[in-house]
């Protein structure tokens, strides 16, 4: 198993490497030095983003995990799934559920039923948040940013479907 890590590993830095070299390293660094320090919030920001979503996460089970369940286990859980979610493009966001699911089990005897329902409950609640907000900021930025009756429409259709499907 520790060999496949540093497969993986190695297989991570060359793609890294190989997009560095596609893109050009010169204009790599130029943007990244366009940035400056604002870059630096960013990974924080992004770690907080986890951070908060585990603690959802944490919740969301059907009965309260064992206390032998330490935050950062579900924190490398949960990415390990969101990474499967990134790289598996035809599972819909929704491939590395399942591999949550069963990490909590081998690591720490967490029903997978329970393990399953929580990342449910977490991606439904998820959706109407995120359907929310998205029809909060339309409803706020229509008399800035008026949009066309026709896509105005077709956007309040869309959103209003996805939230009757989450809610679903």
């Amino acid at each position: 198993m520790k060999a496949f890590k540093f497969l993986l590993l190695g297989l991570g830095v060359f793609l890294l490497f190989q997009t560095v070299k596609t893109v050009g390293a010169g204009r790599t660094l130029e943007e990244f030095s366009g940035l400056g320090w604002k870059t630096l919030p960013l990974f924080f920001l992004y770690g907080a983003i986890y951070a908060c979503n585990t603690w959802g996460w944490k919740h969301a089970f059907p009965r309260p995990l064992p206390e032998r369940v330490p935050f950062r286990d579900l924190f490398e859980i949960r990415v390990i799934g969101e990474t499967l979610n990134s790289l598996i493009p035809w599972a819909a966001s929704l491939g590395g559920e399942p591999v949550k699911a069963h990490l909590l089990y081998k690591k720490h005897g967490v029903r997978v039923s329970e393990g399953l329902a929580s990342v449910l409950i977490v991606h439904t609640t998820f959706y109407l948040s995120l359907n929310a907000f998205l029809l909060g900021a339309l409803a706020v930025t229509r008399r800035t940013h008026p949009l066309p009756p026709a896509l105005r429409d077709s956007v309040i259709v869309f959103l209003v479907g996805l939230g009757i499907c989450a809610g679903v």
